[in-house]
């Protein structure tokens, strides 16, 4: 009886389990191929990382991705800190904290204190599309001492200061029928570029003032706009990072993966784009300006281009965007 009882159970196991048994014949193998690509990894000294387009993956020699991004982090404003910025930044936290009470009430204040900060890594995504393949950089902000005040202050920038985003595209449908609208003209010559590092190359100093007119321009009160400009302040000096060991702070510029820094940058084109890209596209007959993030199209007429003394149609071409460039930055 007892040996009848023994392989009914066995029985039921084996039929329970057969499909496993072969699944796991396919995970020891699929192990065991992870296993010697990383031998070969480790054996190279080589990576695996992400391209930053096309969902594609690369394996390149750590040395040549260290020296990417080091020489994206030596071609930009960054300088090595010789200290530790932690006491110090936390300290000026915890002020703007207590000093912001429009913002923050005091019984939520415990909300906006990261207990256990530490610095973000600075990693690059390999841009294989461009030239030499540089870096797209990325940094993960969420462990950095003023991550949850900097998604606050993004809602509160949203509520109290809408932008009208006159020239902005939200995706390719838009921009087709945008297009669509434009009388079609033989001579019409589109012109694409974009604003190279972007976040690192807003004037913050610049970009206070646009947020103070922007506070008085939408009547926002004395205190909530003074609340507003010091959380402002504080978040932008939050721009350290690390790399290899070593502490890098901006010299100007947004953090990047800070998530104020995308409305920052929205706030400070859009207020140049309305104060001032009007008139240049009634001054030069822009038929189109179109821009997404920091990618920018813009259309005009060949013949409004040309260079005095010129009959090349590409001078144009190159006058046109040059105009653009000059403005931007």
């Amino acid at each position: 009886m007892y040996d009848i009882n023994l392989c009914t159970t066995y029985r039921n196991y084996a039929n329970n389990t057969k499909g496993n048994v072969i699944l796991d014949k396919h995970r020891r193998n699929e192990y065991k191929i992870i296993n010697q690509i990383k031998r070969k990894l480790s054996d190279t000294s080589a990576i695996i990382t992400k391209a930053d387009k096309g969902n594609s993956t690369i394996i390149i020699y750590k040395n040549d991705y260290n020296n990417k991004v080091q020489d994206f982090i030596t071609n930009n404003n960054f300088t090595q800190l010789t200290h530790d910025a932690t006491d110090k930044l936390q300290r000026n936290i915890r002020t703007a904290i207590n000093e912001c009470n429009d913002i923050i009430p005091k019984d939520k204040k415990w909300k906006y204190i990261n207990l256990n900060p530490t610095m973000p890594n600075i990693r690059g995504l390999i841009k294989i599309h461009k030239y030499e393949s540089p870096i797209r950089p990325i940094v993960n902000w969420k462990t950095v001492l003023v991550y949850k005040l900097a998604k606050l202050l993004t809602k509160v920038l949203q509520t109290y200061i809408p932008l009208p985003y006159t020239f902005n595209v939200k995706n390719t449908v838009q921009l087709i029928n945008d297009l669509t609208d434009i009388p079609y003209n033989q001579k019409l010559i589109l012109a694409s570029f974009d604003i190279s590092n972007m976040y690192t190359n807003i004037p913050t100093e610049e970009l206070i003032k646009i947020i103070t007119k922007a506070c008085q321009n939408n009547n926002i009160e004395d205190n909530l706009k003074q609340n507003i400009i010091k959380l402002s302040k504080t978040i932008i000096d939050q721009n350290c990072f690390q790399f290899l060991d070593k502490t890098y702070i901006q010299t100007d510029g947004l953090a990047m993966g800070a998530p104020t820094s995308s409305i920052f940058s929205e706030l400070y084109l859009q207020f140049l784009k309305n104060s001032t890209i009007y008139s240049i596209l009634l001054n030069y007959d822009i038929k189109g300006y179109f821009r997404y993030v920091n990618d920018i199209l813009i259309v005009y007429v060949m013949a409004h281009y040309k260079l005095e003394g010129s009959n090349h149609g590409d001078d144009g071409n190159c006058q046109a965007v040059c105009v653009f460039l000059i403005f931007l930055y």
